[in-house]
């Protein structure tokens, strides 16, 4: 198995993990739905947003604490309930 697939076997994580099955990750939702939201108000910084999204993301991977694809749904989710939220706004 490649080691990027089993964070706690390939290197010690710097953060504790609970050894729980995979699930959205609740820190990357939130941060997909206030992306998007502060998107919709402030769309010239769009892409500092995201980049400060992906990034939160890639240090959740890093330490171990989340896998990508807990990353990627967390972040998909937020954003679709950003999405509504928005739409029922306007």
């Amino acid at each position: 198995m490649t080691p990027w697939l089993e964070p706690k076997k390939a290197h010690k994580t710097t953060a504790p993990t609970s050894g729980d099955p995979s699930y959205p990750s609740n820190q990357a939702a939130v941060v997909g739905t206030s992306a998007t939201v502060l998107s919709y108000a402030y769309p010239e910084e769009t892409a500092f947003r995201e980049y400060k999204a992906s990034e939160e993301g890639d240090y959740m991977v890093l330490t171990g604490v989340n896998f990508q694809k807990d990353i990627a749904s967390g972040y998909a989710l937020g954003r679709a309930v950003a999405q509504k939220a928005v739409d029922k706004g306007q």
